[in-house]
């Protein structure tokens, strides 16, 4: 396998539509929809605005499980890319296209009906497919924020996320 960095499109905008598992120490494992717009300013640096919706599963039992009366967790988020772009050889001769870029944003989280702030960083990937406007992006996240209970202490949850990507700009010059 060879690695070599591609020419990027300068400045694009891409809409990303995604779908992934959510799982955390005190939110049980469930699904995460949203979607998310970016804007990629340079070769190497994107603004990223999301809006994530998940069903809010917790222990009944817990301490923090018996105060939830609402069932529904939002996320809505900004955040910073780092952008590496890379042309991978796989095989004999072919090119799989693709940004690798690290993340760190923060935004509100609308949890049992509480308004609270997160910081969330992760790692993500988009592979460029035929279309030249089309891409796939695989992201994992990681989301710190603290809850309203007695005990105290940020909880830590972590998502995976898939989804296509709409390219408004084709990636490559």
């Amino acid at each position: 396998m060879f690695t070599d960095l591609r020419e990027a499109q300068k400045s694009r905008v891409q809409i990303s539509p995604f779908a992934g598992l959510y799982v955390g120490d005190t939110v049980s494992t469930s699904y995460i929809l949203g979607s998310q717009l970016s804007y990629n300013w340079s070769r190497h640096f994107a603004t990223a605005v999301d809006f994530g919706f998940s069903p809010l599963e917790v222990d009944p039992q817990s301490a923090y499980g018996q105060t939830v009366t609402n069932k529904k967790m939002v996320h809505v988020n900004g955040a910073i890319k780092g952008v590496t772009p890379a042309a991978i050889k796989v095989g004999h001769g072919k090119v799989l296209e693709m940004d690798i870029y690290g993340f760190v944003g923060g935004g509100w989280l609308k949890i049992n009906n509480a308004d609270l702030a997160n910081g969330f960083f992760g790692l993500g990937t988009l592979l460029y497919l035929k279309p030249p406007h089309f891409a796939l992006q695989v992201e994992v996240r990681s989301y710190l924020y603290k809850l309203p209970i007695t005990r105290g202490g940020f909880s830590v949850d972590a998502a995976v996320i898939v989804g296509p990507t709409f390219l408004l700009a084709p990636a490559v010059l």
